[in-house]
């Protein structure tokens, strides 16, 4: 199952400041028989470094670097949108953090699962790039976003903001597809980060 073909060459970063669970994790890289070229990076910085030298990566996050710099990793998420973010879940976590990530990664998953997850991380790039829609959110995406932080329902901003409730869910599809985050919880985490709203 794991030798189907696959003859795409992924850039995979790990972002992993300790040494045992970076080392670990690239063992099960290489029994995934997927082609891959890999970077490893202490922190955030390097990986910001990386990022810069590569127009598309697929990037395994360590959720430890996250916790108390969420407004720098949203930052870039927004700088890098060529890259598809996995969190590294080995212990508990807060759901939203986990929840900025396009995609998880546990302790208990086989070398199968991993390269599961990496093809349909890279698959997610490839569909982001074929719309080719700007990462900006437009005026009326950035109020229902607001709206949605504060905890209004769609019927609620619907009313607020004077349209119709097909609308709001409309907005809220095309703000989960540019920010790829989609709940509520992880979307209020993005307006922190980017400024929107005080936390």
């Amino acid at each position: 199952m794991l030798r189907e073909r696959f003859n795409k060459v992924l850039h995979i970063a790990i972002a992993e400041p300790s040494e045992m669970l970076r080392e670990g994790l690239a063992i099960l890289l290489d029994r995934t028989y997927l082609r891959y070229e890999k970077a490893m990076v202490d922190d955030l910085d390097e990986l910001a470094q990386f990022c810069s030298r590569k127009s598309r990566t697929l990037v395994i996050v360590d959720p430890i670097l996250v916790v108390n710099q969420t407004r720098k990793f949203m930052n870039l998420k927004a700088t890098y949108p060529n890259t598809a973010w996995i969190g590294l879940q080995y212990i508990y976590f807060e759901r939203q953090i986990m929840e900025i990530f396009n995609e998880v990664i546990t302790l208990y998953d086989t070398p199968e699962t991993i390269a599961s997850k990496l093809k349909r991380m890279d698959a997610y790039l490839d569909d982001k790039q074929m719309k080719e829609q700007p990462n900006t959110l437009s005026e009326r995406e950035t109020e229902v976003l607001l709206h949605l932080a504060s905890g209004k329902t769609n019927k609620e901003i619907a009313d607020i903001l004077n349209i119709s409730i097909n609308t709001v869910i409309t907005h809220r599809k095309n703000i989960s597809q540019k920010t790829g985050i989609k709940t509520v919880s992880g979307l209020t985490i993005y307006a922190i980060a980017q400024g929107l709203i005080k936390a």
